[in-house]
């Protein structure tokens, strides 16, 4: 993925981390429309009111340094990919 420019690092949040789980998913409006970025801010909006209603740090690809100003400050939007932090752990959620 980081040779065809999908992704930037080797070191992603989706491999397992210290904790024994992945800490990050995909997740995309269907059907999928990479640029309807409407559709993916919506989903964003949703997710992360779950998330924090859970108590969950999640960071969203549309919003790296979450600080509420989307699309525009990122060096790199992954509108798909959430992620908890690296040294994130609680009761794990299942779904």
């Amino acid at each position: 993925m980081v040779s065809i420019k999908a992704s930037q690092t080797m070191n992603s949040y989706h491999l397992i981390q210290a904790d024994g789980y992945g800490h990050a998913l995909d997740l995309a409006p269907y059907p999928i429309d990479w640029n309807d970025l409407y559709r993916f801010v919506a989903l964003y909006g949703v997710g992360m009111a779950i998330a924090k209603d859970m108590g969950l740090p999640i960071t969203w690809g549309g919003d790296w340094d979450r600080d509420g100003i989307l699309l525009i400050d990122q060096g790199f939007d992954d509108l798909g990919h959430y992620q908890l932090p690296r040294d994130y752990s609680n009761t794990i959620i299942h779904v």
